[in-house]
């Protein structure tokens, strides 16, 4: 990217403290894909950037180019998961998806769809009931892995018995989360279990 100041909506993957009072957060964004930002002096009280930059906080972010990396400048709120961050369990489930995304994602370059996988995996996590919390994390991973070219659907869906195949093509290639996905027939959750485990393994070499 050339230089000057670029603006993009993004989700705060995670935040570590640099510095006396700086931090890098690592940002998921709809035009640049993952990103880490160094924000100057943001662990001051008094920073504009300060109550913006919490972990799994969705905003627009504006930053430019510095010697050797991006440069925060600007950021504000866009929509509040205040279910999910106060429920402990979804915390969690956030925290290992969120790892999930840093781990194996390419970086930087603009990826929409994954983008709309994230954002609308968080929006469902944030109203889903604690019994889906389980099937949900297993439908993420494999959306996710499907994006990222390391699950092949065909072989999935070639092992699939007839009347779940249909079921399966459109839940998997639908790139949003909805209520009607849940619960996952019996074949497919084990098929996928199998395939993220094989997937999450490629995706390490």
């Amino acid at each position: 990217m050339a230089n000057g100041l670029y603006k993009t909506e993004g989700f705060i993957l995670s935040s570590r403290e640099a510095g006396e009072a700086e931090k890098m957060v690592s940002v998921f964004t709809k035009e640049f894909g993952l990103l880490r930002l160094f924000a100057r002096g943001a662990r001051r009280p008094r920073s504009k950037l300060n109550p913006y930059l919490n972990i799994f906080t969705h905003g627009r972010f504006g930053f430019v180019s510095g010697r050797d990396r991006w440069h925060l400048v600007d950021a504000e709120d866009v929509l509040h998961f205040d279910d999910a961050l106060q429920d402990r369990e979804k915390l969690e489930l956030l925290g290992r998806a969120a790892n999930f995304v840093e781990r194996f994602h390419k970086g930087e370059s603009k990826d929409e769809v994954f983008w709309h996988i994230i954002l609308s995996f968080v929006k469902f996590l944030d109203r889903a009931s604690s019994a889906m919390l389980g099937e949900l994390e297993l439908l993420f991973y494999a959306k996710a892995l499907f994006v990222l070219g390391y699950l092949d659907e065909e072989k999935l869906f070639s092992r699939l018995p007839p009347e779940e195949r249909a079921w399966a093509e459109r839940v998997l290639e639908d790139n949003e989360f909805d209520e009607w996905f849940f619960p996952l027939p019996a074949v497919l959750k084990k098929e996928l279990e199998g395939d993220i485990a094989r997937g999450t393994e490629l995706a390490k070499l």
